[in-house]
C-alpha cells in the first residue's frame, strides 16, 4: 500500500456544476486513475433492469453516474469552493432505477460519497436514497459520525414513520460501486458487518442496521453477463435462512474495472413471497460533462446512451 500523500486540490471555477475534481493523487489506486477520472467528465452507464417487486419481475432501466468532485467534509455536502481545510475530494456514485409495477412507476435514486484522500478502505462519508412511487415518497440519509452513521429516515408509512438513529461502524453495500472502481483487490472478504443497500432495505421494509454477511471475490463463473476477463464480488446475508439475500457485482478485471452487471436475489412479495432475482445488464457507457448538455440539441446524446425512461 502506498503511503498517504497530501492532495493538491485544484478545481475549475465551475463550482455549482458536477464538474470533476482535478489533479488528485490518491493512494492505492491504478496509475491510470487521473487520466481516466480527472478529465472533467463523468462516467455514464446505462443498464437494462429486471426488478423484483410485489412477487413479480418488472421491466425498467438503471443509470449509474460516477464522477469525482469536491466535498465539504464538515457540512457533508458538495463544496461550492475549493478553499478551506474541510474540502476533500470524493468519488460520487449515483444509481437511478426506474421501473413499472402494473399501472404505476417507481423511481429510486441512491448517492454515495467516498473520500479519495485516504485509504480506500475508509467508509463512505455520506449515503442518501430516495424512493418515489404513486403511493408517496420515502427518504434516508446516512452521515458519517464518530461511531458510525447518523441515520435520518422519512416514510409515508405509519409503521416506519420518521426516525433518527445511529448505526455502528460498518461497510456500506452502496459504496461497492466506488470500491470496485477504486481498488477491487481491497474489497473486504470473509465474514463482515455490512449495511445493506438503502434501496433494498426500503423495498423490503427492513429497518436499516449492520447485518452479518459473507463476502467473496473471484472470477465470474456465470452466464448472465458478458465482458472481458470478468470478476465477481458477492455478498450473502443471513445464509440459509428464509430472509437470505445475495448480491453480485460483476466487473472487468482490467482498469477502469467497468461494472457490467449487478444482481440481487431474495424472497419478494407480501402475500405469497417467492425467491426472485433482480438483474441489471450494462448496455452502454460514455464519458461526458453531462451538466453542460441540458439543451434541446443535446437529446441526441441521450439517444446515444440509450436512455428510455420508464419502460413502455
Amino acid at each position: 500500500m502506498m503511503k498517504h500523500r497530501h492532495l493538491v486540490l485544484l478545481w475549475s471555477s465551475t463550482l455549482l456544476s458536477c464538474e470533476s475534481a482535478r489533479n488528485l493523487q490518491p493512494p492505492d489506486l491504478h496509475p491510470g486513475f487521473d487520466q481516466y477520472w480527472q478529465q472533467g467528465k463523468a462516467e455514464l452507464s446505462r443498464y437494462t433492469l429486471t426488478q423484483a417487486r410485489y412477487g413479480n419481475l418488472n421491466r425498467g432501466e438503471m443509470i449509474v453516474i460516477t464522477v469525482t468532485e469536491p466535498f465539504n467534509a464538515d457540512k457533508q455536502v458538495k463544496s461550492d469552493s475549493a478553499s478551506g481545510q474541510a474540502v476533500r475530494a470524493v468519488m460520487k456514485a449515483q444509481t437511478m432505477r426506474r421501473f413499472t409495477t402494473g399501472i404505476y412507476d417507481y423511481a429510486i435514486t441512491t448517492t454515495s460519497f467516498k473520500p479519495l484522500d485516504d485509504a480506500v478502505t475508509r467508509p463512505a462519508m455520506k449515503i442518501t436514497s430516495t424512493s418515489v412511487d404513486w403511493c408517496g415518497q420515502t427518504f434516508a440519509q446516512l452521515n458519517q459520525a464518530k461511531t458510525g452513521y447518523r441515520v435520518e429516515s422519512r416514510s409515508y408509512f405509519e409503521s416506519e414513520g420518521d426516525e433518527t438513529f445511529v448505526v455502528g461502524d460498518a461497510f456500506g453495500e452502496d459504496e461497492i460501486w466506488q470500491r470496485i472502481r477504486l481498488a477491487p483487490d481491497l474489497l473486504p472478504v470473509g465474514e463482515n458487518k455490512v449495511l445493506p443497500a438503502l434501496a433494498a432495505a426500503r423495498l423490503r421494509h427492513r429497518r436499516l442496521a449492520a447485518e452479518p454477511a459473507s463476502a467473496t471475490l473471484g472470477d465470474y463463473q456465470g452466464k448472465d453477463f458478458s465482458g472481458k476477463q470478468l470478476r465477481s464480488y458477492r455478498l450473502v446475508y443471513a445464509r440459509g435462512q428464509s430472509h437470505e439475500r445475495s448480491v453480485d457485482f460483476v466487473f472487468e478485471r482490467a482498469f477502469p474495472h467497468t461494472i457490467v452487471g449487478y444482481a440481487e436475489e431474495y424472497a419478494d412479495g407480501f402475500v405469497t413471497p417467492r425467491r426472485l432475482k433482480t438483474v441489471a445488464k450494462l448496455t452502454k457507457t460514455m464519458l461526458l460533462d453531462y451538466w453542460r448538455t441540458h439543451d434541446a440539441e443535446h437529446e441526441v446524446l441521450r439517444q446515444q446512451l440509450g436512455v428510455t425512461g420508464f419502460a413502455n
